[in-house]
């Protein structure tokens, strides 16, 4: 799992801001490569278990990602729950410096 760098997260925030809350396609747009990847290699070992005839593992399997997945749900649905407390209690003007001073960072970096 790769590690999101300040900025990033702060994005996050200021867009789900914006929206009232994380949505579900801000969820699945900022995790697209990670759940293509899973579904992916997912896919392959269903495929070969299926042709092996290994109905046991497979249903093992399919159900592990399945669970992997709900899980994700259930914390998107967990955290909307409790956005309007969130929303409270963030310095928001820290969260837009964050992310200000971190699109500085990458400019200059970026002009060297």
């Amino acid at each position: 799992m790769r590690k999101f760098s300040d900025q990033e997260l702060a994005r996050q925030m200021l867009i789900a801001r914006e929206a009232g809350g994380y949505t579900t396609r801000a969820f699945v747009t900022s995790n697209f490569k990670s759940y293509l990847r899973l579904l992916l290699a997912t896919a392959l070992v269903l495929l070969y278990l299926a042709f092996v005839r290994f109905w046991m593992l497979f249903a093992l399997v399919a159900g592990m990602v399945s669970g992997a997945i709900l899980r994700d749900m259930g914390w998107l649905q967990g955290s909307r729950k409790t956005w309007s407390f969130v929303e409270k209690v963030t310095d928001w003007e820290k969260v837009g410096a964050i992310a200000k001073i971190d699109d500085a960072k990458i400019d200059d970096d970026s002009a060297r």
